[in-house]
């Protein structure tokens, strides 16, 4: 038996996370020391010992406690279970990184961006992600070797003009996912053309728009836009098409109300696994019809007059169907052979939505169904089948009716 144990795979069977059991952590921990893979820290009276420390982590403990310790080896260093870091903590602790290249200070509690790490010159890894700093210095382009950085669920709204400028960046991500909250980027900066990954920005820049110059990121696999306005939508579709190994993509318009216009892609981007569309639809663009290896889609606010199944029922390879106030109408019906591979499907805050059917042979393989916040919902009429095969179930009890075969 491998002392690595996976727990969960997504539905493609992609590994999404691992357990060891305590016997085996306090294994690996101990060889690791012992051979100065990893020096681990878990109290305050926990020392460094003699060792040229490489990589070190610190579990709920203060880096005040590494004052007067040589830390001019270390190349990786992560925080755990510190709330409080100060800006003269960091600005004491990183002044003795020299060789750092790898920076981990998720939910360390800090305020401002610490200046000290732009000094960090051979650093790659950067992320601040869940802290509460709103800036980023423009001194951030002394970062030339920096490949990543996580500013994600901060409070920045705006980068410096010279981060997308940095020669060796390759993933890029800022602003709230969860809310659609993106982050200004500026207009007519000279691209690095080898990002890949780059969400959530603003489409706008104070009204000069940026969605021409998304073409230049030919590389991109990941792309994550708000506040599209609906006149953009042909120039983004523009862009899209340029970006031959996308394979996800989040659209999200200026408002719950204005209109997405995607209609205009002439070549749909066939590698594309995720596709997520916020804002009002007057139909779904006919290219989602030819995404073959789609396998999650969401639509929010779209508030379709006709109903979504058509132009979605046939994807081969969709497993995840996600419905947030996308469809206006009273009745959602899967027919047979609809769906086969979906193991997903979660309609929430469709309104007027009275009645869902799934009938016999349809969603053969469905293992979460969720329908709530449907304040009209009467009914939902499943198969004895399907009732069974279901591995989670959160519809009103009241409204569950089964088909007779």
């Amino acid at each position: 038996m491998s002392m690595v144990q996976v727990t969960r795979r997504d539905f493609e069977g992609r590994i999404r996370s691992c357990r060891v059991s305590n016997l085996a952590r306090g294994f690996n921990l101990s060889v690791s020391e012992k051979e100065n893979f990893i020096t681990v820290l878990r109290s305050p009276s926990a020392s460094l010992g003699g060792g040229k420390t490489r990589r070190l982590s610190l579990h709920n403990c203060f880096p005040s406690m590494l004052q007067r310790t040589n830390l001019s080896y270390v190349r990786t260093f992560s925080m755990f279970g510190v709330d409080n870091f100060s800006e003269s903590m960091a600005h004491e602790l990183f002044k003795n990184f020299k060789l750092m290249t790898s920076l981990d200070l998720e939910n360390a509690g800090l305020q401002h961006f610490p200046g000290e790490v732009v000094n960090l010159t051979l650093l790659r890894y950067l992320s601040l992600r869940s802290t509460r700093i709103d800036s980023v210095p423009n001194s951030i382009k002394k970062l030339q070797n920096l490949m990543v950085l996580n500013l994600r669920n901060t409070l920045i709204t705006k980068l410096p003009k010279k981060t997308l400028e940095l020669p060796k960046l390759l993933y890029l991500f800022v602003g709230c996912p969860y809310v659609d909250v993106g982050a200004q980027v500026y207009p007519g900066v000279k691209c690095s053309t080898s990002l890949q990954k780059l969400s959530l920005i603003k489409a706008n820049y104070k009204e000069i728009s940026i969605v021409k110059e998304l073409g230049n990121f030919i590389d991109l696999r990941k792309l994550g836009i708000t506040e599209l306005k609906e006149i953009e939508g042909k120039d983004l579709c523009a862009s899209i098409e340029k970006m031959k190994h996308l394979y996800s993509l989040s659209v999200s318009s200026a408002g719950k109300e204005v209109y997405l216009d995607l209609k205009d892609m002439k070549k749909s981007p066939q590698l594309l696994e995720k596709l997520s569309l916020g804002g009002r639809l007057k139909e779904i663009p006919a290219w989602v019809g030819e995404l073959y290896n789609l396998y999650k889609i969401e639509l929010k606010w779209s508030k379709l007059q006709n109903s979504p199944l058509e132009a979605l029922h046939a994807l081969p390879s969709l497993k995840e169907l996600h419905l947030y106030a996308a469809y206006t109408g009273a009745f959602l019906v899967f027919n047979a052979q609809s769906f086969l591979e979906l193991r997903i499907l979660e309609i929430e805050q469709c309104d007027q939505l009275i009645e869902v059917v799934i009938l016999e042979q349809a969603l053969p393989k469905l293992q979460k169904l969720i329908i709530i916040n449907c304040h009209c919902l009467d009914m939902v009429r499943i198969t004895k089948n399907m009732r069974s095969q279901l591995e989670e179930v959160r519809v009103p009890q009241d409204c569950v009716r089964i088909i007779e075969e």
